[in-house]
């Protein structure tokens, strides 16, 4: 987070410094300032909101993903991984 803060001033800074070299004018560096000024703040509430990952959330996802992997081997007539029955793929 710190080093996209960092490389949005800077970034920014040097547009607005050859908006200013080449006669200003229409400010459109300011189309840049609140594009990414607002990917910044959304990465900012991502990283404020977000909780830690439990093993349960591991555990629950786990379980899902294998319950697709099934479903999915048995639509396709089941898998066969090399003579290792039950195990899944690399």
């Amino acid at each position: 987070m710190r080093a996209g803060v960092v490389a949005y001033a800077v970034i920014n800074i040097f547009l607005i410094g050859v908006w200013a070299m080449v006669g200003t004018g229409y400010f459109w560096p300011g189309w840049v300032l609140a594009g990414w000024g607002v990917l910044l703040l959304l990465d900012a509430w991502n990283l404020h909101d977000r909780k830690p990952i439990t093993e349960d959330d591991l555990d629950r996802e786990l379980r899902s993903r294998h319950r697709a992997f099934r479903a999915c081997t048995r639509r396709l007539g089941g898998w066969h991984g090399g003579g290792h029955e039950g195990a899944l793929p690399p």
